[in-house]
């Protein structure tokens, strides 16, 4: 990004000899340039082409000295990071705002434990099927107003029944690594014998999950 100050310039421009001499400069010459005074950069870099030595034939070398040299015009970044904050502040409002997304989204499975008809914990589980995450409801008392939106989801499949935790362990397919018989192969750099069956199941898990 190129200063402000260098419009005037790119004006005169025409033929693009300018923008040439700067996409050919390397990045070291420019360093040199900020440690030099404006009649260097005059004469190193305006004085590469006769076009953009006329260019700056009637500036002084302070002026060209003060032309910021490449790296970012300061209020445009001023003006970029401000909209950044901005932005990053409505995204933060929007998640304190609304919990359940979050939840719903962070977790690998949602299990609803009670829920009226139109409960709360409804919406984290719609949003939860709405991300491809598994659902469970736990059944309760028939007739009990807190558990008609467990019974509902559990009708029309959208939650599987959680009766105990072996469901959980199914619907996300952790079965398979838990009940592994015996010390199984070890996966990547792991070594089976190094852990005990307990260890070594919980080793298993974490490697055979979903990222």
């Amino acid at each position: 990004v190129w200063g402000r100050e260098w419009d005037a310039l790119l004006e005169k421009d025409t033929n693009g000899t300018l923008v040439d001499v700067m996409n050919q400069t390397p990045d070291g010459d420019y360093q040199t340039y900020k440690a030099e005074s404006g009649g260097f950069v005059r004469e190193h870099f305006f004085g590469k082409t006769p076009e953009t030595k006329e260019m700056v034939a009637d500036l002084t070398d302070q002026e060209i000295w003060n032309l910021k040299r490449g790296g970012s015009d300061y209020s445009a970044s001023l003006i970029g990071a401000a909209a950044r904050a901005e932005e990053i502040q409505e995204m933060m409002a929007e998640l304190r705002a609304n919990p359940p997304r979050i939840i719903a989204g962070l977790s690998d499975g949602t299990v609803v434990v009670e829920a009226a008809r139109k409960g709360g914990a409804l919406i984290t589980a719609d949003l939860a099927l709405d991300y491809n995450r598994e659902v469970l409801a736990v059944p309760g008392p028939l007739g009990s107003i807190a558990s008609e939106g467990c019974h509902d989801f559990i009708k029309t499949s959208r939650a599987a029944l959680y009766a105990e935790p072996a469901d959980i362990e199914q619907a996300l397919n952790w079965d398979l690594a838990l009940h592994l018989q015996g010390k199984p192969t070890a996966l990547s750099t792991f070594d089976a014998d190094d852990f005990t069956a307990e260890e070594f199941q919980l080793i298993t898990v974490l490697l055979t999950a979903p990222n």
